[in-house]
Parts: C-alpha cells; sequence; structure tokens
C-alpha cells in the first residue's frame, strides 16, 4: 500500500508492505524485506510492482500505481465513505488541499485537511472551491443519492477496489472500435443497488470513455486513478464487462485518498 496514490511532481509517498513466513520478496525486481517501507519520489505516474515468492516456488504480485500530476496546480482530493445512501442516513466527506490560499466547502471557510459527516438529500451537490496562492478558484463537486436510485435497465450501483488500468483502448460494449477509453479492473465487489437481474460478480472490469475524462471537473468522475484505491460506481454491465454511461448518471468515485 501507500500513503498517497496521487501526487504532484516533486513530492513523495511511502510505500509500505508486510509479509512472512516466504522465500523472498521483491519490489520492482528489487530483493527487499518482508516487512519494510519505501518512500519514493517519482518524476512521471509510475508502477511499483511487489513479487512474493513462497516456499513452495508460488509467486503472487501485487502492483500500486502512483499517479504524478505534472501541472503547477495544487493536488485537492475531496471524496467520501459513500455517494448511495438509504433515507435517514449519513456519510463522512473527506478532503484534503495544501498550499492554497483559501478553501471553502459550500461557502463555508474550512481549514485544507478536514472531514465532516453529512446527510445530503437527494441529487445533493457538495462543492469543494479552493482559492490557489495565485488567486485562481479550482472548484471540485460530489453528488449523491438518497434512497432507492431509479436505474436504466442493467444498471448497478457498487464499491469495490481498483487492481489495474489499461489503456487507452476501445472500451464499448455494444459497437467494438466505436469508443476510446480506459478500462479498470476492480474487485472486491459490494453490490449497494441493482437493476440488473441475478447479477453477482465478483471482478470486473468497467470501462471507462475517453470523453468523460475530457470533461474534466464537470463529470462524476475522479481521475487518474491508481492501484489499489477503493472506489464507488454506478455503470451499466452485461456480466463482467461494465460501463460508465453518462446520459444515465453514471458515477466513478474515489472513496479514500
Amino acid at each position: 500500500m501507500a500513503d498517497a496514490y496521487q501526487i504532484a511532481k516533486g513530492q513523495c509517498t511511502e510505500l509500505r508492505w508486510s509479509v512472512t513466513n516466504v522465500a523472498a520478496v521483491l519490489l520492482n525486481g528489487e530483493g527487499v524485506a518482508g516487512e519494510a517501507s519505501r518512500s519514493v519520489c517519482p518524476q512521471t505516474t509510475t508502477d511499483y510492482v511487489l513479487q512474493v515468492h513462497a516456499s513452495d516456488g508460488t509467486i503472487t504480485t501485487r502492483k500500486v500505481t502512483i499517479s504524478v500530476s505534472v501541472t503547477d496546480q495544487p493536488l485537492i482530493s475531496f471524496w467520501a465513505d459513500r455517494y448511495a445512501l438509504a433515507e435517514n442516513t449519513s456519510t463522512v466527506l473527506h478532503w484534503h488541499v495544501e498550499n492554497v490560499q483559501s478553501v471553502r466547502l459550500d461557502d463555508q471557510g474550512v481549514n485544507g485537511i478536514d472531514q465532516v459527516v453529512i446527510s445530503p438529500g437527494n441529487n445533493k451537490f457538495y462543492t469543494l472551491s479552493v482559492t490557489t496562492t495565485e488567486g485562481q478558484v479550482l472548484v471540485r463537486r460530489l453528488n449523491f443519492t438518497v434512497g432507492q436510485p431509479a436505474l436504466a435497465p442493467n444498471q448497478i450501483i457498487a464499491q469495490g477496489i481498483v487492481r489495474n488500468i489499461e489503456g487507452p483502448l476501445d472500451v464499448d460494449l455494444i459497437e467494438p472500435g466505436d469508443q476510446l477509453g480506459y478500462r479498470a479492473t476492480i474487485d472486491s465487489i459490494a453490490l449497494l443497488y441493482s437493476n440488473a437481474p441475478g447479477w453477482n460478480q465478483a471482478v470486473i472490469r468497467l470501462g471507462v470513455p475517453q470523453g468523460m475524462i475530457d470533461q474534466g471537473d464537470a463529470a462524476s468522475l475522479h481521475w487518474p486513478l491508481g492501484a489499489p484505491q477503493p472506489v464507488e460506481f454506478r455503470a451499466v454491465c452485461q456480466g463482467s464487462e461494465c460501463m460508465l454511461r453518462p446520459e444515465v448518471g453514471a458515477y466513478l468515485y474515489l472513496r479514500g485518498q
């Protein structure tokens, strides 16, 4: 695991791992102790691969992706523990931003690193406005659904862990070759709501269309993603192949920094 999966260029983060009773452990091909940590300062988005060699000869691999922002803008993290909620329930809203002039949550001044328990209404937006040291205002928004959602056919809302990102490649389930984007492999699926009768998948591949990425902050999307990172998503699925479709309320949000 890493302390942070998204950093600005010039920043560092700490990789941590703990493995016992094995023959060898390698980090990007270099032998390391079974229980250790390492500070890394990648200049570009980088994969770190941990290989664990068991005493019976089997090899287990885990990958962590550290995404590096190359812009001069501050890195803004804004997320919640859950986005689709039952009636009369709450969730925790988190944010983390440093080295800026001011931070406001729905027009109320707040600390740069903080959290708050919220009980949102249906289709409620929460807005984090950040004023940089140069006076530029950057905005991030999160949308919440409360109560039984009106899902499109074969649409689900679920949580899981991102394990891998592939792309750019074609991600269209209906017309092959029609839509460029990225594909996220997500496991540890916990189904929250479903309009896909009998749907029960432990691992899915989720298509993220480039058009949604290009919308930037206007899209209900946290991007780029690293691995492993906890997420919640609303997507149309055919078995284990799923797709974000913005026209029917798709979203892909982080559930941790």
